[in-house]
Formats: C-alpha cells, sequence, structure tokens
C-alpha cells in the first residue's frame, strides 16, 4: 500500500532476501551460541532451540508493535 507501484517488486525481493538470509544465516548460530555459552552442554538443543524461538518471537514483537503506529499513519495518509 505505502510503495510506489515501480518498486514493488524490488521490495518484495529485498524483504525475502533479508528474511531468508537472517533464517538461515542467524538461526543455526543463534541456537549454537545459547548451547555453548549459556547452557554449556551440547546435549541440550532441545532447551537451547526453545530459548532461541522465545526470544525471536519476543524480538519480532517489539518490532511489530513499534512498526504499527508508522504503518497506521501512512495508510491513513494514503486515504
Amino acid at each position: 500500500m505505502v510503495t510506489p507501484p515501480q518498486f514493488r517488486g524490488r521490495i518484495a525481493a529485498a524483504f525475502l532476501m533479508t528474511y531468508n538470509l537472517m533464517g538461515m544465516c542467524l538461526g543455526p548460530m543463534l541456537v549454537a551460541f545459547v548451547t555453548d555459552f549459556i547452557l554449556k552442554d551440547p546435549a541440550k538443543i532441545r532447551e537451547s532451540r526453545a530459548i532461541t524461538y522465545m526470544g525471536v518471537s519476543i524480538a519480532a514483537i517489539l518490532v511489530f508493535a513499534l512498526g504499527l503506529p508508522p504503518a497506521r499513519e501512512a495508510l491513513r495518509a494514503d486515504d
């Protein structure tokens, strides 16, 4: 809605590239970091994944909550 039509494809491609790179590169590294440096036990992968998922979920909720007011304002300005 906010992106001009001539840039929508590029913005969508940039979003998907960033989303996939973060998921494929940072996800496994975060789990390994939590396993090695926080839990200090290679057998606790399940707990490490749970901690990582909860932390990333909370961060995503915060990012979306911070981005919601500007998105609403941009949509109101478009009307």
